[in-house]
């Protein structure tokens, strides 16, 4: 995602929206991160790309 730091969020796709919410929702550590089905609606590759960033933050 580095090469869309620039970019219009309305352009990402929906595995880079949710990647992005999550690395948004975990710049500051929060005490308690609730994770609802986070990957729900993604194709098999951007739900592990988001699975696999979510394992690094936790």
């Amino acid at each position: 995602m580095d090469n869309r730091l620039d970019g219009i969020i309305g352009r990402l796709s929906g595995g880079q929206r949710q990647a992005l919410t999550l690395i948004m929702t975990t710049w500051l550590t929060p005490e308690l991160l609730l994770l609802d089905e986070h990957t729900a609606a993604l194709d098999p590759k951007s739900a592990n790309q988001v699975i696999k960033l979510t394992e690094e933050i936790v």
